[in-house]
C-alpha cells in the first residue's frame, strides 16, 4: 500500500522574518519612523537608505490595512453574515487502505455571526462618550465621587 503524501500547510509569511524585522514592523505600525525603528532594533546610529526602503516594503506587504487583505476580510465578513458555509476538501483512508476524497461543509456558528455583526456595527456607529457629544474637553481618566458614601471598617481584635 503506497503512502499518501500529505502536503504541509503553507508556512505563515511572518515565519520567514527575523525577530528584529518583526519588532521593527510592530514599531512602524505603532507610528514610529522606519529609520528610527531600525536604529532601535539594530542598536546602530547609522542606517542605510536601502534598509529603510526594504523595511517599508515589508511593512506594506505584511500590513493588515493592505487593500487586498481588506477585501479578503470584507468578503469573509459578508459570507459569515449571510450564514454561508465554506467547503473543505479532505482525504480519508478507509480500513481497506483506499483513499476516499470527500467535501465537508463548515457553517459559521451563531457566535461568529454575532461577532461579525458587532464588528460591522461598531464601525458603522461607534460608541462615543457623553462628554464628546456635548463639546467638552475629553478627560482621559474617570472621576468617581465617593463623598456620598460612608465607609465603616470593623476590625476584630484577637
Amino acid at each position: 500500500m503506497p503512502k499518501q503524501q500529505i502536503a504541509d500547510p503553507a508556512p505563515k509569511p511572518e515565519a520567514k522574518l527575523c525577530q528584529k524585522t518583526k519588532d521593527a514592523i510592530k514599531m512602524v505600525n505603532a507610528g514610529i519612523d522606519p529609520r528610527e525603528a531600525l536604529k532601535m532594533v539594530n542598536y546602530k546610529d547609522t542606517i542605510t537608505a536601502k534598509s529603510v526602503c526594504v523595511l517599508k516594503q515589508k511593512v506594506k506587504k505584511y500590513s493588515l490595512s493592505q487593500p487586498s487583505t481588506v477585501r479578503l476580510a470584507e468578503t469573509q465578513v459578508k459570507r459569515i453574515l449571510r450564514g454561508r458555509g465554506r467547503e473543505e476538501a479532505h482525504q480519508k483512508v478507509t480500513k481497506d487502505g483506499e483513499v476516499v476524497e470527500y467535501t465537508d461543509n463548515i457553517y459559521p456558528t451563531d457566535s461568529n455571526i454575532m461577532a461579525a455583526a458587532a464588528m460591522v456595527y461598531d464601525r458603522y456607529e461607534p460608541v462615543r462618550p457623553a462628554d464628546q457629544d456635548s463639546g467638552q474637553a475629553q478627560n482621559p481618566g474617570t472621576h468617581v465621587d465617593l463623598r456620598q458614601y460612608q465607609i465603616n471598617v470593623h476590625v476584630n481584635k484577637p
